[in-house]
């Protein structure tokens, strides 16, 4: 516990401070950024299922998806590639993945239940890495105040540290169909409620802040409702993946957090929410 609150306290500073030093963090650099944070995602996934003898997972091609879904999100940021063009390049890259998982599967095993296990965590494993998180890219370029990242970690947070703590304290009731056997119904009602009223705390408090927009009171609140609820799904969704693969944290780059997956698991399911809103 000790180690992860000093790995908040330093990380915390650190990655908004990156973002919001525009003049080194524009444009190119942002991209660099995006994509090399992606293949280090994509290496934690390549380790935690190193083991699983039923799949090899396509590390190579994954890298190549990541570092081009950014790029896409780059180009459309920047105005370059228009939201059709967009589009279809994600497809391209979804259909080529999946097109080549289906056929190396039925090819070389006609046992179907593996099928569908690979088939599944790999369609998850894509829809996190590949489609969800490189749209990160567009949070700094199309909202240049970056707003966009502020809210979204900072959502993300405390909603986390609400969770977990709400968890510690009142927790009782078990939610025993989860795959974090750690999880609780408080903790949950919790992260929301918390972040819900972060959010009316956001409008009572944007003038203040001088931000770029002004939301009501109802969308503030709708917005800290629905960036808990995604941010509570990242993280199940990648408990889930750790469970599958038999493995506690997705690595140890970050002490008392785990890895890079572990600590922004719920931001990388609340990029299209924040997307959305504005």
């Amino acid at each position: 516990m000790i180690k992860r609150v000093i790995t908040a306290v330093i990380g915390i500073p650190l990655v908004l401070g990156i973002w919001l030093i525009s003049p080194l963090w524009n444009e190119l650099p942002a991209l660099a950024l995006v994509a090399i944070v992606g293949l280090i995602l994509n290496a934690e996934v390549t380790m935690m299922v190193k083991d699983k003898s039923i799949i090899q997972y396509p590390s190579v091609w994954m890298s190549v998806c990541i570092t081009l879904s950014t790029l896409l999100g780059y180009l459309n940021g920047m105005n370059i590639l228009d939201f059709t063009s967009f589009v279809i390049g994600h497809c391209i890259l979804f259909f080529i993945t999946f097109y080549y998982i289906l056929g190396k599967e039925i090819i070389h095993s006609h046992n179907f239940s593996v099928n569908f296990e690979i088939i599944g965590f790999m369609f998850i494993i894509y829809i996190s890495l590949a489609l969800l998180y490189p749209q990160m890219i567009l949070l700094k370029l199309l909202l240049p105040s970056s707003w966009g990242i502020i809210l979204l970690f900072t959502f993300c947070w405390v909603s986390d540290a609400a969770g977990l703590f709400s968890g510690m304290l009142l927790g009782k009731t078990r939610l025993k169909m989860l795959p974090s056997k750690s999880k609780t119904l408080e903790g949950y009602l919790g992260s929301i409620l918390i972040s819900t009223l972060l959010g009316i705390l956001f409008y009572q408090i944007q003038g203040l802040l001088h931000l770029p927009f002004l939301w009501s009171i109802q969308k503030w609140a709708l917005f800290g409702l629905c960036i808990s609820l995604s941010s509570n799904f990242g993280d199940l969704t990648e408990s889930l993946i750790k469970r599958w693969a038999d493995k506690k944290d997705s690595s140890n780059f970050l002490p008392g957090m785990g890895g890079f997956f572990d600590a922004i698991d719920g931001q990388i399911f609340s990029v299209p929410i924040i997307l959305l809103f504005f």
